[in-house]
């Protein structure tokens, strides 16, 4: 799914220590030296990652949670929804959403902008899907043209990410740049 000539398209963003009152105490009661996690650590659990927590906002502002297969792929998040979903007709009218792993041992969250991918993006997307999911019951039925299903693409403005048995000390955010 490069986009240009088999180049990857790989993004670092810049890590920094995410605003946390001097006053809270986590999990662990000693004063541990804050130590930033490196992004790799972020990226190599955005690819493992099987299930992922797909946050919208409803018309009414209501948070709109859902469990989702996705692919990180080129410093992006990508999923798929039927276009006749609750998902789809928020990102429709709002195009920001937050991914969420499933662990809260190895916390990793992507706050952005989502974008549809173009249908001449599908093959690829379908390949590295297929690829992913087959142990898990994906098949090439996905791809049939009378699914009216849409891909989205999410763009991280920020993450934060942090693990529970180091926990507030390696609180850390990562900010990207605009593109």
């Amino acid at each position: 799914m490069n986009h240009s000539k088999g180049i990857s398209m790989t993004i670092t963003p810049i890590a920094d220590r995410a605003d946390l009152s001097p006053d809270y105490r986590g999990r662990n009661d000693r004063a541990a030296e804050p130590t930033l996690l490196p992004w790799a650590w972020a990226e190599q659990r955005l690819a493992a990652a099987t299930n992922y927590w797909v946050s919208t906002s409803g018309p009414d502002g209501r948070p709109h949670p859902r469990p989702l297969w996705g692919l990180w792929h080129e410093s992006a998040f990508l999923f798929t929804v039927l276009r006749s979903t609750r998902t789809a007709r928020n990102l429709t009218s709002n195009p920001q959403a937050t991914v969420h792993l499933e662990s809260a041992r190895e916390v990793v969250i992507l706050d952005g902008s989502v974008s549809e991918v173009p249908p001449d993006r599908l093959e690829a997307f379908l390949g590295a899907w297929l690829e992913k999911y087959a142990g898990e019951g994906a098949s090439a039925g996905a791809a049939d043209a009378t699914v009216d299903r849409v891909i989205y693409r999410l763009q991280p403005r920020q993450a934060h990410g942090w693990t529970l048995t180091a926990f507030p000390a390696d609180i850390t955010r990562w900010r990207f740049p605009t593109p």
